[in-house]
């Protein structure tokens, strides 16, 4: 019994010394200027994982290397893709999206593009904001619309109704995909922004499933939404 009561006390005492060592350790880590916060890492990965941000990337060859090509994000849709941003002449001019658009349109999916006007009254800060000349900014917009009615002409005529395009005239700096928001099981979000006088591929951003619990992603959702409600759409390339 004595015996059982020492180891027991020992044990306690082993306790208090490791305590009392990890309290100096790091107080004499924070008298020298380092920041000790050993808890900080494991509540960032809980808000991450409240946001439902499944992927970050900080490179648009980063973002390919997680989540595929542009093709393989809108190949995943089922239902519904959404697109809400500046331009998307870059990605239009790869097969890889342009082929993926044509398929799923056929299969039923709905597609809905929302870029910038080019008759905007924004342009001249867009053009700033871009570090491109104003009429580069106009063709690059014009080059987005003519390949987008393009891919919609190429369709079938009873499929082409999958494919809305609109204008729209805000302060849109950002890249905005929404995989069939509507479907919880397969809801994905993608933000992609761009960096004020930059070159496009050294944007960043992140990839979120979607869920109705995620405060984040409904704002995420209801914001860029919000552009195409009040966005025109144009059923001709006549603008």
């Amino acid at each position: 019994m004595v015996e059982f009561i020492l180891e027991y006390i020992e044990q306690i005492v082993i306790a208090l010394i490791g305590t009392f060592l990890g309290t100096w350790i790091l107080y004499c880590l924070g008298k020298k200027g380092y920041s000790v916060h050993p808890f900080r890492y494991h509540k960032s990965k809980k808000r991450v994982k409240e946001a439902g941000v499944v992927t970050f990337f900080y490179d648009r060859k980063v973002l390919q290397a997680d989540a595929g090509t542009i093709g393989d994000y809108v190949g995943k849709a089922k239902n519904e893709v959404y697109y809400v941003g500046c331009w998307l002449s870059s990605s239009l001019n790869s097969l890889d999206l342009s082929n993926t658009i044509l398929e799923k349109a056929q299969q039923g999916v709905k597609f809905h593009f929302c870029v910038i006007s080019p008759k905007s009254i924004l342009i001249d800060k867009f053009s700033e904001f871009f570090n491109e000349s104003r009429d580069e900014l106009i063709n690059k917009l014009n080059s987005t619309l003519n390949m987008l009615f393009t891919i919609k002409s190429d369709l079938p005529a009873e499929y082409r109704k999958n494919v809305k395009i609109y204008i729209h005239d805000q302060i849109v700096t950002t890249s905005f995909w929404a995989i069939d928001p509507e479907d919880e099981k397969n809801a994905l979000l993608q933000l992609d922004h761009k960096i004020i006088k930059n070159m496009r591929f050294n944007s960043y951003g992140m990839e979120i499933k979607y869920s109705d619990k995620s405060k984040f992603a409904n704002e995420v959702k209801r914001g860029y939404f919000a552009v195409i409600e009040s966005a025109k759409e144009i059923k001709e390339n006549k603008i």
